[in-house]
């Protein structure tokens, strides 16, 4: 069986453009308005937290060559 995943209900504030942005983003999508917004905070976690391994990456190893980074691109999906 599986157990359904704990929620903790929370108050936000938007602006009223991104407000009405998310509504109609959430529904296009089928999607809750809370499902959105928690898909939207995870992938900003995910970008802090790859930005912080990048730069603790380069504090160890030394800046990303533009070679390097040309390389990765390449490889990148998208």
């Amino acid at each position: 069986m599986i157990e359904p995943m704990a929620v903790e209900k929370l108050a936000i504030s938007l602006p009223e453009h991104l407000a009405e942005r998310v509504r109609k983003q959430a529904a296009a999508e089928g999607t809750s308005i809370s499902a959105w917004i928690a898909e939207a905070v995870a992938q900003q976690l995910r970008h802090r937290s790859l930005r912080q391994l990048v730069a603790d990456w380069e504090a160890e190893h030394g800046r990303f060559t533009e070679e390097e980074i040309a390389a990765a691109r390449a490889l990148w999906p998208g």
